[in-house]
């Protein structure tokens, strides 16, 4: 299997890109930190009305204390999909010419 971007088949990482791609998507990436806002606010709202919302409606606290781990599953779904459009676009975008295997 080769990485989709450069097309190098060697230090490939668990994610199926080669580490300079990688390295490459961290740094674009940065430019997308405000993902991890709609992230958070996802897991505050998912917490919120788990902890507070479900007491309030005669359930009892086990559940509304299991609700809060369930918080984290919706913050790491929501950063997945972010990260899985992000890689997306990463890949739409040009490859710099020293990185093409043809003429390096």
């Amino acid at each position: 299997m080769a990485c989709p971007r450069c097309a190098v088949s060697d230090d490939l990482l668990a994610s199926g890109w080669c580490r300079d791609c990688e390295v490459a998507f961290g740094i674009w990436g940065r430019r997308h930190a405000g993902d991890l806002v709609s992230t958070m606010l996802a897991g505050m709202v998912a917490g919120i009305v788990g902890g507070i919302g479900l007491p309030l409606l005669g359930l009892p606290w086990l559940i509304s204390a299991i609700s809060v781990f369930l918080s984290l599953g919706v913050m790491f779904g929501v950063y997945s999909l972010h990260d899985r459009r992000r890689r997306r676009q990463f890949l739409a975008t040009r490859l710099p010419r020293a990185y093409l295997p043809s003429k390096s």
